[in-house]
């Protein structure tokens, strides 16, 4: 569901506070992703709320920090974390320098410094992560929504294009019993968009589009374009659908994490996540 403006600033100045809360832990017992990372681990995530606000709230349908295949990324890291807070190892770097990043900081050198957290810290650290969770799925999962289905959209209307176009090069061949074709008057006819257009021009002739081609190397090049398209489609599938099952996953821990919020006097918050877990129960995300 889409969050209005008062949802979405409760949602985010909680956030805030739980990432404040989350960052000083890891600063103190410097908990980075990865001994390349020169931020706190939370700083990752934290980012696609920077980028959520920055944009007034809307979001962005690039492939830029609130795309869904990093929203994905985010949900699935999340829910790691929760298991397992204190990291053993450092498989992932996370903090990949950005226009929204904040907080470079140096490495912290203190007199915990090699010192293994006790079970409080973890303790403190899981409980903290789970509640920036909750709220984390609940407020990109509009972004990570209207994200997928822009380029989803634009995908398959590629596809669509492309294989029509295939034929009309094939069946052109044919009927003439020519090996050549006017290649730049059936584009012309049968491709309504300039990106398309663009695209196959690019692919054919490098970004210069000659008047006649050889059909059978014009129908090679286009199906080579038609699976490079398929495999994007697949991967925006693939994390549209990574991010819905870790979403609800990770509200099937809403529910207390909800009380908390309301005897703390954050009732709109439980509100909009309560009506976040219906929607994703009902497949409604974002819509």
């Amino acid at each position: 569901m889409k969050a209005n403006k008062t949802e979405q600033r409760a949602l985010v100045n909680l956030l805030n506070r739980i990432y404040r809360e989350i960052r000083e832990i890891e600063l103190e017992w410097d908990i980075r992703a990865d001994e390349s990372d020169y931020r706190p681990r939370i700083e990752y995530f934290h980012d696609a709320v920077r980028a959520l606000t920055a944009s007034g709230g809307k979001g962005s349908d690039l492939k830029g920090r609130l795309s869904v295949e990093m929203l994905a990324y985010d949900i699935d890291m999340l829910r790691y974390i929760q298991a397992d807070p204190i990291p053993k190892a450092r498989p992932h770097k996370l903090s990949a320098l950005t226009d929204v990043a904040e907080n470079a900081l140096p490495r912290v050198r203190n007199d915990k410094t090699g010192i293994k957290p006790d079970a409080g810290v973890k303790y403190r650290l899981t409980d903290q992560y789970k509640n920036y969770s909750v709220i984390f799925a609940a407020l990109l999962s509009e972004p990570a929504e209207r994200n997928y289905m822009s380029r989803i959209n634009e995908c398959n209307a590629e596809l669509d294009d492309l294989a029509a176009f295939i034929k009309s090069v094939v069946a052109t061949a044919e009927g003439r019993h020519t090996a050549d074709i006017d290649i730049e008057a059936l584009a012309d006819a049968r491709i309504q968009t300039a990106d398309a257009m663009n695209k196959i021009v690019a692919a054919l002739h490098g970004g210069k589009l000659k008047k006649r081609m050889n059909a059978a190397e014009a129908e090679r090049r286009l199906k080579e374009m038609l699976q490079i398209a398929g495999k994007e489609a697949k991967t925006i599938e693939k994390a549209h659908f990574t991010y819905a099952t870790g979403q609800l996953a990770i509200y099937e821990s809403a529910r207390d994490v909800i009380k908390k919020m309301a005897l703390k006097g954050f009732n709109i918050v439980g509100d909009f996540v309560q009506n976040a877990v219906r929607d994703a129960l009902r497949g409604d995300r974002g819509r």
